[in-house]
This record gives C-alpha cells, structure tokens and sequence, in this order.
C-alpha cells in the first residue's frame, strides 16, 4: 500500500527538521548552514525543501517550535496557575525552564541568532514577548489588589524585571559549557523572583 500524499509531505517535512536538527546538534552554526547540505541528508530536492520553507528563517522557526512550547508550558504552569504557589515551586519551575533550554541549547542559538539578523523576525518575537509581560504584569496586578503582592510592588516594572533577568540567564545557559552550577543558579534565581514578587520567604 501507498503512502498517502499527506503522510508523504508530513514524511518529508519532518526528514528536513531531523537533518537541520541534526546538523545544529554536530555543530554547525545556522547562519553559516547552507541549504545544500540540508537536503543531501534529508534527501529532498531544492523545490521540495522551498514547498514547506519559504526561507531558513521559516526553516528555524519551525525546528525551534517544540522547544518554545515546553518552554513556555513551563512558565505558563507559574503564570496562569489556579492556586498559590510557593518559592520551592517557582524555583522548581526556573529551574525546569533552565534545563530546556540546555537541553536544545544549539537550536535555541540557532532561533535567537536569527532573530538578531532578521528584522521582522525579530520584531515579532519582541512583539510577542512584550504581550507575555503584559500577562505577567497583569495576574501580578490582580494579585496585588488580592492582597498577595504588598501595595509597593510596581507590577508592570517587576514583570519586565523578571523577563529581562531570565532571558540574560536564559542566554547564560546557551553559552556556558559547565553545567554543574545550573541547578543552584536556576533556584537562586526562582528565589529572587519570589522575592521580587512577595517580599520575604515566610519560615
């Protein structure tokens, strides 16, 4: 029996994100990568590689969106959570956050890399980071006025605090070879927002 044509373009796609994973994983750096050698070891033609990828920045987007999604459902279980949650909790989190990106550190290069050099990348993805800030910002805002966050708390100030502060660690992660300190550096840092947040840990 024959492939059907949806099983067959679901085959070939994701032949194109094993090998460009795989190239990314061997060391190559996206930028330097050319499509070439993409398709001699997914075995796809040029035509066939430019039906799904209009661009390598499609391209890389698409590699990276397993990774963006675990990573986000990691902050989402803190952010949008139904209940309170403790300091151990959020530095559980940070911590789970740290390890993904470790985890896919060279395509998570790869994605930020790009979205250096491609302006409306770029734009986009700091688009979107500033509506999850907007977010964070607003359940601390809500949460402030429940009496869990003290009055002086500046919401919106605190959640770009948190953003930046992550993203420069998130960075960190990516480019330091020793991961030794991750786990104590990851609840150092889930202790600090929970400071940041809440004031004083209660004992």
């Amino acid at each position: 029996m024959t492939a059907t044509p949806q099983r067959r373009r679901t085959s070939t796609e994701a032949r194109i994100l094993q090998a460009t994973t795989t190239l990314l994983c061997d060391g190559q750096r996206f930028a330097e990568l050319p499509v070439e050698q993409i398709l001699l070891l997914a075995n796809v033609s040029r035509s066939t590689f430019y039906q799904w990828f209009p661009d390598k920045t499609a391209l890389i987007q698409r590699v990276a969106e397993p990774g963006v999604q675990e990573f986000l459902a990691a902050s989402d279980s803190w952010w949008t959570r139904s209940e309170g949650g403790s300091a151990d909790t959020l530095a559980d989190i940070v911590t789970q956050m740290l390890a993904l990106a470790r985890a896919r550190a060279p395509i998570w290069r790869a994605y930020l890399e790009t979205a250096s050099s491609d302006s409306v990348f770029g734009a986009s993805l700091r688009d979107a980071t500033e509506i999850y800030t907007r977010k964070m910002a607003a359940r601390l805002d809500r949460e402030r006025h429940a009496g869990l966050v003290p009055a002086e708390v500046d919401a919106s100030q605190t959640a770009r605090f948190i953003v930046t502060t992550m993203r420069a660690s998130f960075i960190e992660v990516l480019t330091a070879g020793d991961t030794a300190e991750d786990e104590r550096f990851a609840r150092t840092l889930g202790r600090v927002f929970w400071l940041s947040m809440y004031g004083p840990i209660a004992r």
